[in-house]
């Protein structure tokens, strides 16, 4: 009871019950273990080992420090992830056996894959063989495939644009990371890069105008004479 009022055990609803499984260690025959989650925001692994002739030892292990890390770590990496599922960029992360880590939506949309072909542990060879009917030529998936899984000592980037058979225009960037995994990232640049032909076409068709005009206006000027 002391030790409760001093808030040196976990809170408790049934107080009894937890009280009679705690002090059932001195009759258990293995050692017992627990963890306490203190009103003070302390973590302790707690150890328990009756003895033989009476009594029993109680080993107290403070884990609140490292509870914490994997807290703040769990957070960070559901942050990331919600942050990365959000992007319009297409993302995908690999480990250095080349097996994916993680993708967003807008990467599997892009390259027209599923959930599942893209799950983690999938292969970026495998992986390149389900984005094949978007795109197979060997500045492609190969190319990507031995940035990735290369032995080079040092680690290459590398970034370029690819149209694909369906008419998508994407930038991409192949970005070593720590760890040894890459990132491999796909920007649609589809419309700008339609606006831009477009753009490029008219001035094109413009100058061909402009070329005729002049021609018909030498060709005019050059036969007045002549009538004349």
């Amino acid at each position: 009871q002391r030790l409760s009022a001093a808030k040196k055990l976990p809170d408790q609803l049934n107080w009894k019950s937890w009280k009679e499984t705690a002090l059932s260690v001195y009759r258990a025959l293995d050692t017992q273990s627990d963890l306490w989650h203190l009103p003070n925001g302390q973590t302790l692994r707690v150890f328990a080992t009756a003895h033989p002739q009476g009594g029993a030892t109680w080993v107290f292990e403070n884990l609140t420090e490292q509870v914490d890390l994997e807290t703040r770590y769990n957070t960070l990496v559901k942050v990331q992830g919600e942050t990365i599922d959000h992007l319009s960029e297409g993302v995908a992360v690999f480990g250095a056996d080349g097996r994916i880590r993680l993708s967003n939506p807008a990467f599997r949309a892009l390259w027209g894959i599923t959930e599942t072909e893209a799950k983690p542990g999938t292969h970026i060879r495998a992986l390149g063989e389900a984005c094949a009917p978007s795109y197979d030529r060997p500045d492609g998936w190969k190319a990507f495939a031995e940035l990735i899984t290369s032995f080079d000592d040092e680690r290459r980037s590398g970034q370029g644009t690819l149209e694909l058979f369906s008419g998508l225009v994407l930038d991409y960037a192949v970005i070593p990371l720590p760890n040894a995994q890459t990132m491999l990232t796909f920007v649609n640049m589809t419309d700008s890069v339609r606006a831009e032909r477009a753009l490029t076409e008219k001035n094109e068709a413009l100058r061909k105008a402009d070329e005729l005009k002049n021609d018909f206006v030498q060709h005019v000027s050059y036969e007045l004479p002549s009538a004349a």
